[in-house]
């Protein structure tokens, strides 16, 4: 189960990875009307696989909790509930960026006005969501070799 779960994890993290570490920055070439659609296109795309990577990632996670009868108590069990903190936190930004800020920036980038300052200070809000979670990613991953090392 364990070979599932990290491969769910490669799965959702990489996902990020790539578009915020290469396909923004190659989007920018692009004029915005079309950096904007192709992105829209990507994301959509890949926000299915992402989600169920997470649903995986949480099913498997728990499953290998439950098998290694984790003591909560121990060095190993206070690393873990830090990692799922972070997990958590990651779900919560994941899902206000894919479901929530992310479909009203693009509803917003198709209206007649899309330099309003309310929808510019939100394009810099979403990929800031993005990258906080690349962050916290970095974070989950270090943990997680710290629990298997110990």
């Amino acid at each position: 189960m364990i070979w599932l779960h990290v491969l769910a994890a490669i799965t959702w993290i990489g996902g990020m990875f790539f578009i915020s570490l290469i396909l923004a920055p190659a989007l920018r070439k692009f004029p915005q009307d079309t950096r904007w659609e192709l992105l829209q296109m990507v994301a959509t795309a890949t926000k299915a696989v992402g989600w169920i990577a997470i649903l995986v990632l949480l099913f498997t996670g728990l499953l290998n909790v439950l098998h290694l009868q984790i003591q909560w108590d121990t060095l190993i069990g206070r690393l873990l509930m830090i990692k799922l903190t972070l997990v958590a936190v990651m779900i919560i930004l994941s899902a206000l960026h894919d479901f929530i800020l992310g479909p009203l920036l693009v509803a917003r980038q198709r209206t007649p006005a899309p330099q309003r300052p309310s929808t510019l200070r939100l394009r810099r809000l979403v990929p800031w969501l993005a990258r906080i979670n690349l962050v916290l990613a970095l974070g989950v991953i270090y943990l997680a070799v710290l629990i298997a090392r110990s």
